[in-house]
């Protein structure tokens, strides 16, 4: 290829990954204005936010253009341009406000694919595989954050990488809940025992056990055998749940999209409740099933393949 094909090639795969900004603005909003200024601009764009958003947004612009370059279907592309722009406008946002980028070689190691490659490719493939959307801009967030972490090694980003594609909109949901039960608005409601308040309730519960299974989140201290252990007042965050709610911002979910959750954690639902778990019937769809004494701890088999697979 001679060195004009080169040039045009690349151009139409900077267009691409332009579009694909422009078409995911309808799932994050003003940051995709942000971010043609920081990634497109040039150097000079780049430099207004120091050498390392030069470093940074060569990075995720050539990220993103190899994956915008595969073979996406239209929804692909925009979550995919919407996390590049909400992780180029969020460290552009901490660069102004002085905040230290990481000089241990994550962004730059010597090689032709250094480890902030790596990861940020891990993350837009997470976010094109997303069809819950309201998890992409806490994708790029995630992106963004990991840039000013020293503490966190290229094996830790990778293993948060891997946990933030596992978990649904909803698990994140259930992360903020838990933090607010330290510092908020605690949840009320209390230990599950043998109520299960109808599907919706025994889903949230079967969500909380496995990220607690995990290692997202604890019960106070107190053991865990099933869902009938569970209390929800009592969740707390630790480990990589902590990790997650402060490196994806999960404080910037909506109140509104706790409002459900929370009722129906809350409130008892007398008409639904039942004293004691119904026995397994898989000839009906329509029945309601949950052991609430047996173990639902997954295995690292289940925990690859997510809350809800069946073996």
């Amino acid at each position: 290829m001679d060195e004009e094909d080169q040039s045009k090639e690349s151009t139409e795969d900077v267009g691409r990954l332009r579009d694909a900004i422009s078409v995911g603005a309808e799932i994050v909003g003003g940051a995709a204005g942000g971010a043609l200024g920081f990634l497109f601009a040039g150097p000079v764009g780049a430099a207004g936010a120091g050498a390392a958003g030069v470093v940074i947004s060569r990075s995720l612009m050539a990220v993103g253009e190899e994956v915008c370059d595969r073979i996406l279907s239209p929804r692909e592309r925009a979550r995919v341009g919407a996390a590049v722009a909400v992780s180029a406008a969020r460290t552009q946002e901490r660069l102004q406000a002085g905040d230290q980028v990481r000089a241990d070689g994550y962004l730059s190691d010597g090689t032709s694919r250094p480890p902030v490659d790596e990861i940020t490719e891990g993350l837009l493939l997470a976010a094109q595989r997303a069809y819950d959307e309201k998890k992409v801009p806490f994708i790029g967030r995630l992106s963004a954050n990991l840039n000013f972490r020293p503490d966190l090694s290229l094996e830790s980003a990778s293993v948060l990488v891997r946990l933030a594609e596992q978990l649904s909109y909803q698990h994140l949901c259930l992360l903020k809940l838990c933090s607010e039960n330290a510092s908020g608005i605690p949840l009320k409601g209390g230990k599950a025992e043998g109520r299960v308040k109808g599907p919706a309730h025994g889903a949230l519960l079967s969500d909380l056990l496995y990220l607690e299974r995990a290692g997202f989140i604890n019960n106070g201290g107190v053991a865990v055998l099933g869902l009938s252990d569970i209390d929800p007042p009592k969740m707390r965050l630790q480990l990589f749940g902590a990790h997650l709610f402060e490196l994806m911002e999960l404080e910037r979910i909506p109140q509104e999209d706790l409002a459900n959750l929370r009722a129906i954690l809350d409130e008892p639902e007398p008409s639904f409740v039942t004293s004691t778990a119904p026995p397994v019937d898989s000839s009906s769809e329509h029945n309601f099933h949950i052991g609430m004494t047996s173990g639902l701890a997954p295995s690292t088999d289940r925990l690859s393949k997510g809350p809800h697979t069946n073996d």
